[in-house]
């Protein structure tokens, strides 16, 4: 017979994407927020200091 367990519906469901959204948005919303932020300040600092700078020299 071909019986499902609550153990085997668990562990089937474990890792899903739908759930690993769930929990990010409702259990750990603040530090997924905090690193939000500082993943985009890290980026556009990359960006900052990555671009070459301009002479504004006027000879």
């Amino acid at each position: 017979t071909n019986l499902v367990t609550a153990e085997q519906t668990v562990v089937a469901d474990l890792g899903t994407v739908k759930n690993l959204g769930k929990v990010l948005f409702t259990d750990y919303l603040l530090p997924f927020e905090i690193t939000s932020v500082l993943l985009m300040a890290s980026m556009i600092g990359a960006v900052m200091l990555g671009k070459p700078e301009k002479n504004q020299s006027t000879e």
